[in-house]
C-alpha cells in the first residue's frame, strides 16, 4: 500500500468509530443530539483526532509496522486509545536515561563495542 492508502483507512477508522459513538448519543437522547455536541470546539476537537487517526496510521504504514487495510482502520479506530497511552508514558530523568540498559539487565553487562549481553559472574 502507498502512504495514501494509510492515511485513507485511518480516516475510516476514526469516522466509523464517531459515527458508532453519535449513534449511541442520538439513541440515549430520543434522536437529538445534546448541547456539548453542537458548540464548534467540540466539532473542532473531533476533527482533529480523526485527522490523527489517519495521520497516525499513515506514520506507522511507512514504518512498515501497519501493512493492511484492517490495520490501518484499526489505528484509526484506536488513535484516541493509543494517544492516552503515550500521553500517559512516564518519562525517566535524564540521569536514568543513560543507565535504562543497565537498569532492565541488572545482572547482565554491555559492552558498547559488541551488541552482545553477557551474564556477569555470581
Amino acid at each position: 500500500m502507498v502512504w495514501w492508502e494509510f492515511g485513507i483507512w485511518g480516516l475510516v477508522g476514526g469516522l466509523l468509530i464517531e459515527a458508532l459513538e453519535f449513534r449511541s448519543v442520538a439513541r440515549a437522547n430520543w434522536g437529538l443530539l445534546p448541547p456539548a455536541y453542537t458548540g464548534w470546539a467540540f466539532w473542532t476537537a473531533e476533527i482533529i483526532r480523526v485527522l490523527g487517526g489517519g495521520v497516525l496510521a499513515v506514520t506507522l504504514g511507512q514504518s512498515e509496522i501497519v501493512v493492511t487495510p484492517v490495520s490501518a482502520m484499526a489505528i484509526g479506530i484506536l488513535t484516541p486509545v493509543i494517544l492516552d497511552k503515550l500521553k500517559s508514558a512516564p518519562i525517566a530523568p535524564p540521569e536514568q536515561r543513560d543507565n535504562a540498559p543497565a537498569a532492565a539487565f541488572p545482572n547482565h553487562s554491555v559492552d558498547p563495542g559488541d551488541a552482545t549481553i553477557q551474564e556477569r559472574p555470581g
